[in-house]
């Protein structure tokens, strides 16, 4: 089997320029057809994708070391492709923001060798997106039927070149009444591994002891997401509901795994006894 990201919806003008974008990206992992049918699909992306030529044709970009390096310009929706420092493929995709996609890979593709390089072509718009999808789907499967394979990345044997961040700051859903908001509290902690309920965002908190907890969380992990509690526009209730579902009359609080934590108080004293990092990094190795 092979995977690529979901096609974009299509349309008319292009820049064929090397970039990469910004956003989370749906993925699907069909069955690799019958030889007939490959050879129906390539004459078919080939008719509907030939306005932009051939991806394989442009040129490659260095893929920097950290996400922070990753151009601005590759912000746009677009097919790329990577490749090891061997020149060899390893994974295709047809995303609605390239940087943001290639900022992934960074994160979650540990071997720097395996992501070294990107070949892509970007358009303006998400208008164009049908097209990128049947260019994604052409080079995946004209390279495992002449070429090499298929793409590791696009196999079931790589998984790492699927994932995805989750976002940094989670909001309630819009229109959630008073007397389902702890049902909703409820489905934050155990839908994340873990948890901060804090004043403010991970990058703009609001008060001191908030910001203390967020930094003790990342001087061990980058993996966790936060809720603020003072957003009443997006959480309105939480500042006072967060206390009455842990029955705990402060705010910041820590979830991990579903279990209360605490404040910050409890949350520094972990920190000094080196049971924070501990728990920290039990929940990410069991995540590999």
């Amino acid at each position: 089997m092979f995977a690529f990201t979901t096609p974009l919806p299509i349309g008319t003008s292009s820049s064929r320029v090397a970039t990469v974008a910004n956003g989370p990206s749906k993925l699907f992992t069909p069955v690799l057809p019958r030889a007939t049918i490959r050879r129906a699909l390539i004459h078919r992306a080939s008719i509907r994708a030939q306005q932009y030529g051939s991806v394989e044709d442009l040129p490659t970009e260095p893929i920097p070391r950290s996400v922070e390096e990753l151009p601005a310009y590759w912000s746009r929706p677009g097919v790329y492709g990577v490749y090891s420092s061997k020149n060899v493929l390893q994974y295709v995709a047809a995303v609605a923001d390239v940087r943001s996609a290639i900022a992934n890979h960074v994160l979650f593709v540990k071997d720097e060798d395996l992501r070294h390089s990107v070949r892509m072509l970007t358009v303006d718009n998400l208008d164009q997106a049908e097209a990128l999808g049947d260019l994604a789907e052409k080079w995946v499967i004209t390279h495992a039927d002449y070429g090499p394979g298929i793409p590791p990345g696009n196999s079931d044997t790589a998984p790492e070149w699927r994932k995805e961040r989750k976002e940094e700051n989670l909001c309630i859903p819009p229109g959630c009444p008073s007397e389902l908001l702890e049902g909703e509290i409820e489905n934050i902690v155990r839908d994340n591994d873990i948890v901060l309920f804090m004043k403010g965002t991970r990058r703009g908190p609001r008060c001191g002891f908030s910001a203390a907890v967020v930094d003790m969380l990342q001087n061990v992990t980058k993996d966790f997401v936060c809720v603020d509690c003072l957003d009443e526009a997006r959480n309105p209730g939480l500042r006072n509901g967060i206390k009455q579902y842990s029955k705990w009359p402060t705010i910041p609080q820590l979830y991990i795994r579903g279990d209360f934590v605490g404040g910050h108080d409890i949350v520094r004293d972990m920190m000094v006894s080196g049971e924070l990092q501990s728990m920290l990094e039990t929940v990410a190795a069991e995540q590999q």
